[in-house]
């Protein structure tokens, strides 16, 4: 009789600390995605202002929320960095620019990756098309 209430003690021990604990633990890979926009739309001054915005969307609150989005003049060689900037809440960015000359930009998410015991997120990098800023 001892045995058998030591053998339910351990089961139930096992059972309250060891199963909560897978049951908690989690992962997912979330995709990302980019949009891209400026505002005015059309034909700029050289060194006029130019309002580049978009959005980082994901099917997951935290890929979209504090990441931090690239914005990229494709050029030949390697693309330039041009300015960085951290996405709010609801994912959105803005970048504030006073191009001198033509150029093609895209923004840019690298992705994140985040783990620690029984957890793993992972969310996708992605790319936006890319935005012809016209200055005339």
């Amino acid at each position: 009789m001892k045995r058998i209430a030591t053998a339910a003690a351990i089961a139930a021990f096992v059972l309250a600390t060891v199963l909560p604990g897978t049951a908690l633990a989690h992962t997912f890979v979330a995709s990302t995605s980019l949009t891209i926009h400026k505002v005015p739309v059309g034909i700029t001054n050289p060194g006029a202002t130019v309002i580049v915005y978009g959005k980082l969307r994901s099917p997951r609150p935290l890929c979209r929320n504090d990441m931090v989005v690239k914005l990229m003049r494709v050029r030949p060689g390697p693309d330039r960095l041009l300015a960085k900037d951290r996405t709010d809440s609801e994912g959105e960015y803005i970048f504030v620019r006073h191009p001198r000359r033509d150029q093609h930009v895209y923004t840019r998410f690298s992705g994140f990756f985040q783990t620690s015991y029984g957890h793993s997120h992972r969310c996708l990098a992605s790319r936006s098309a890319s935005l012809f800023v016209n200055v005339g």
